[in-house]
């Protein structure tokens, strides 16, 4: 449990200086290393793999190769 609410805080300082874009590749720029990290903390953190996964499906569309990495990433964070 100590380490969902670590991660929840991490989810949380992490989305401060988020700034929203309808392009998934700036999103991901802001945001993947950030929540990738979370799930190191704690893999069960819901609102740091779903989003991604969204965007991974996202990028999938525009490039493939780039899609299956973040999918492969997530796969490694969350088994």
């Amino acid at each position: 449990m100590a380490a969902y609410w670590t991660a929840r805080n991490r989810f949380l300082e992490a989305g401060r200086d988020v700034r929203p874009s309808p392009d998934v590749r700036r999103m991901l720029s802001q945001v993947r290393e950030p929540l990738l990290s979370v799930l190191q903390i704690s893999p069960d953190f819901r609102p740091a793999y779903d989003p991604l996964l969204r965007m991974a499906a996202t990028l999938g569309r525009i490039d493939a190769p780039a899609g299956r990495a973040l999918l492969t990433e997530l796969q490694q964070a969350q088994p």
